[in-house]
């Protein structure tokens, strides 16, 4: 039995006080049927290297998905919560019984470039939609004034043809 394979397996007795040893002494062997699951699952977990630094996609604020940069990390999920793990915390509840799985998270440095970005954009769109309110206005104003200087000139015109009996 590989190295990594016996030290999974060994952290995932270890909350039972058990180890490879001990089920060895007692007669258990590497082929024992029982042991195939967690056999098969220390297996995977022990040559998975989790991925760091890589493109992935992910929901920005509007709900679209944008590039970021993410990495895996072990964690447990229960409760509506995602909490970190390291390998053996990982191996250790999944042997009891525990929900697990390898996460893609955001890392952390590209999740604050992304939010600054956006923040700069939301930024930018209430800055242009002020300034088309202020163009509104001006050119609201700007007509009125026009209608005023027209209602001023046909009003002296029609002064200037007023005749008194």
């Amino acid at each position: 039995m590989p190295v990594e394979t016996r030290s999974c397996l060994d952290t995932a007795f270890s909350p039972k006080n058990a180890n490879v040893e001990g089920l060895i002494r007692s007669g258990v062997k590497a082929t024992d049927p029982r042991l195939s699951e967690l056999m098969k699952f220390c297996q995977a977990v022990m040559s998975r290297q989790l991925r760091n630094n890589f493109p992935c996609n992910t929901p920005n604020g509007a709900g679209q998905n944008v590039e970021t940069l993410c990495y895996e990390q072990f964690v447990s999920t229960g409760n509506g919560e995602v909490r970190p793990l390291d390998r053996d915390a990982f191996i250790r509840l999944a042997a009891s019984g525990g929900t697990v799985q390898i996460a893609t998270l955001e890392m952390p440095a590209a999740r604050s470039n992304r939010l600054q970005a956006e923040q700069r954009v939301r930024e930018a769109e209430a800055q242009r939609a002020k300034l088309a309110q202020q163009q509104a206005m001006a050119e609201r104003q700007r007509l009125a004034a026009q209608k005023a200087l027209a209602d001023k000139k046909k009003a002296a015109a029609e002064l200037s043809t007023f005749r008194p009996y």
